[in-house]
């Protein structure tokens, strides 16, 4: 939640300067924000500093109570960064430090640069190919050693704990398009992270597997329930 009047707003000195064009409108101002966020747990109590930028929007309604159009100015904040960023899932206490690092640091580039966000995810899949022994680099025919690709090092790990392979792949698309056209969505961001949390809980916290034997457990023929 905003820590109380700890907002603060400021138009830029061009935008003041544009106001006395002709054809200015409120939707031109240029401003930025500053704040504190306090996490609303009380055990918590984490203070957040966040930043970015203000817009505006004004947009006219027929107010049927009234019997006319009526306008409404409506002013949103975008952020450009958050400090400390907030998790956007909570991390497993099964994950190693080392990927969990990783994570963090896509949760903080979220905010601040959406594509570097999509690349730290793909390295995290690196890193947890890492955690299940699939090797980065193997042997060729001629007795060289090569760098296995990422697409070739998920086909180890299906053949290890299948049924990821199409997670991990679109995963690992959204990282090369990331890499290749320097941008990402933030809502791709936002579904890539619940991939992600999904692989944790299955691969991870073992999941799936719970359920599959508890679901080995409920469907046994004559059992006592």
């Amino acid at each position: 939640m905003l820590l109380r009047d700890s907002l603060q707003t400021k138009e830029t000195a061009y935008s003041v300067s544009e106001q006395s064009d002709g054809s200015w409108e409120p939707e031109h101002v240029t401003e930025r924000y500053i704040c504190f966020l306090v996490c609303s747990n009380k055990i918590c109590g984490e203070v957040v500093a966040s930043c970015g930028r203000v817009s505006h929007e004004r947009h006219e309604q027929f107010e049927e109570s009234v019997g006319e159009m009526v306008t409404f100015d409506s002013t949103y904040y975008t952020p450009r960064q958050m400090f400390p960023a907030p998790p956007v899932f909570p991390l497993s206490t099964r994950l190693k430090k080392e990927l969990a690092a990783h994570l963090r640091k896509a949760f903080e580039l979220l905010w601040v640069d959406p594509a570097s966000c999509a690349n730290r995810i793909r390295v995290f899949l690196e890193f947890l190919m890492d955690h299940f022994e699939i090797l980065r680099t193997d042997i060729n025919a001629k007795g060289e050693e090569y760098d296995l690709k990422l697409y070739h090092r998920i086909e180890r790990l299906e053949a290890k704990k299948p049924g990821h392979k199409k997670t991990f792949n679109a995963l690992r698309n959204v990282g090369n398009y990331a890499s290749h056209s320097g941008k990402a969505k933030f809502e791709t961001l936002i579904d890539c992270f619940e991939l992600v949390e999904l692989i944790i809980a299955d691969l991870v916290d073992g999941r799936q597997d719970r359920l599959d034997k508890m679901t080995a457990r409920l469907s046994v023929k004559d059992g006592e329930f």
